[in-house]
């Protein structure tokens, strides 16, 4: 968790990577996933998962075939970064994580790169050992430390390998866990919150460009 909160503190020099790690550290989605995302998939306190982006076949269905929830924790201002970087888009397209290619969203392997230049820029030692991915058992480990019932986890990370804990996880109700995932997420992320003056900016910009648009 030092390490992590390190990477996060960090002026990156690539804002839509970090935002891209921050999403992953705090809800454990898949880089797919995160490629996948558009403005619609965005809720102000939850993410809807419903795809994942494949270079070789474009826009797919998530990889175990079932659409999630997933609560962005702590604040508003994930939301605000997400919602920023949609507004951006000059595409049309949706796509939060934008590309300069109209039909494609950014490339992941920028995900990883930005990584492994933060990583190295904190003196992490085993950096080599981290990849972009490494935030998806982050997540679900600094949640197993919360929540004891597997079942959980693997409703919210989209995990569904072995039969029976595919169908206990799929008869769990999900405002169930969303619920209970919103509460632990605060307790892990406890030292995430944004002050205020950061949000106020956010805010300011945000209807900015609405009117822009408008």
């Amino acid at each position: 968790m030092d390490t992590a909160n390190r990477l996060m503190e960090l002026e990156w020099d690539n804002d839509e990577a970090k935002i891209a790690n921050e999403l992953a550290m705090h809800t454990g989605m898949r880089a797919g996933e995160i490629q996948a995302l558009t403005v619609d998939d965005l809720g102000e306190d939850e993410i809807y998962v419903r795809h994942s982006w494949s270079k070789y076949d474009g826009l797919k269905c998530c990889k175990n075939g079932e659409e999630r929830s997933v609560p962005i924790p702590i604040s508003h201002q994930l939301y605000l970064k997400l919602k920023m970087l949609a507004d951006f888009n000059p595409h049309g397209n949706g796509f939060i994580f934008y590309s300069t290619v109209p039909e494609k969203p950014m490339d992941s392997k920028q995900f990883n790169k930005y990584l492994k230049r933060a990583l190295k820029d904190i003196g992490y030692e085993n950096s080599k050992e981290i990849c972009f991915h490494s935030w998806r058992h982050f997540f679900c480990s600094r949640m197993l430390d919360y929540v004891k019932d597997k079942r959980y986890v693997m409703a919210l990370s989209g995990h569904k390998t072995e039969a029976m804990l595919n169908h206990y996880a799929a008869h769990l109700e999900d405002d169930k866990v969303v619920d209970l995932a919103r509460n632990v997420m605060k307790k892990i992320f406890i030292d995430q919150n944004e002050d205020e003056e950061t949000i106020n900016m956010l805010n300011s910009r945000l209807e900015e460009l609405d009117k822009e648009i408008a």
